[in-house]
């Protein structure tokens, strides 16, 4: 990594909405898996993805004085913002700032979180659970193509999914499928990423199939998280059945004008 970036994370760049390792974040640029965009007062790394849009993260040294003058893309941009809800006013003066350049708020999460309270598995069980092979790849990828956002909710790669597919769970019909739940893994932590039942499947039950698998798989974790839309009360009704509550994190999802 220039160093000069280096000691920019290290020292002056306060504000920002990227959590990566600073070794990961080296590694990206090598790679160019980042492309790096920066004045005094601004650092970003840009980071393509195979859709019409690229990710923004970003580093911001005062957050009331800074430019944009430096983010100029022909792609559609996509930033992520997570903060909690009591420091939210903190973070207006850039998302302000952002408005201001161009960019509109494109939808907003709120996290929702369980806490087991036993590190007792149920040891629930389903024949009609099955993993993710490697020949169930891209038609996995199409169903979330299908039925999420690409711009909210970050469609895993090919690669990223055989990454998560320990943690992916499938119920299928005639080989196609009937209801996904995906999750991710780290530590005694895990997150719900993906959980739909295909409309054609809808009132069979196999939502809360693969919900109960999900939360009872892993004898070791002891947090689960996940992200819902905030206007979506639907489905918040749904988790708070199963036992999930909101926290005080929320996510802002801004997205460009290109």
């Amino acid at each position: 990594m220039n160093k000069n970036i280096e000691l920019k994370l290290k020292n002056g760049f306060r504000n920002t909405n990227c959590f990566i390792p600073l070794t990961e974040i080296s590694e990206k640029i090598k790679k160019k898996d980042f492309k790096v965009i920066e004045d005094e007062s601004f650092l970003g790394f840009i980071k393509k993805t195979e859709y019409d849009f690229s990710y923004l993260y970003f580093y911001i040294q005062n957050k009331l004085d800074f430019k944009l003058d430096v983010l100029k893309s022909k792609r559609k941009i996509i930033v992520e913002i997570i903060f909690s809800n009591r420091r939210k006013e903190s973070w207006n003066p850039i998302l302000e700032k952002f408005y201001i350049f161009g960019f509109d708020k494109y939808t907003s999460f709120n996290r929702m979180i369980y806490i087991k309270q036993t590190n007792k598995t149920l040891n629930y069980k389903n024949n009609q659970v099955i993993g993710l092979r490697e020949d169930d790849l891209n038609l996995v990828k199409k169903f979330l193509e299908k039925n999420f956002d690409i711009y909210a909710e970050k469609i895993p790669t090919l690669q990223e999914l055989r990454n998560l597919s320990k943690t992916t769970y499938l119920i299928k019909i005639n080989n196609e499928i009937a209801a996904l739940l995906i999750s991710d893994k780290n530590g005694f932590t895990e997150e719900l990423r993906y959980w739909l039942v295909d409309k054609k499947y809808r009132g069979e039950g196999f939502g809360g199939i693969l919900m109960k698998y999900f939360l009872n798989n892993f004898s070791d974790t002891k947090t689960y998280l996940l992200w819902v839309q905030e206007n979506n009360q639907n489905a918040i009704e749904k988790y708070q059945y199963f036992g999930f509550k909101k926290d005080k994190l929320s996510m802002y999802i801004l997205k460009n004008k290109n």
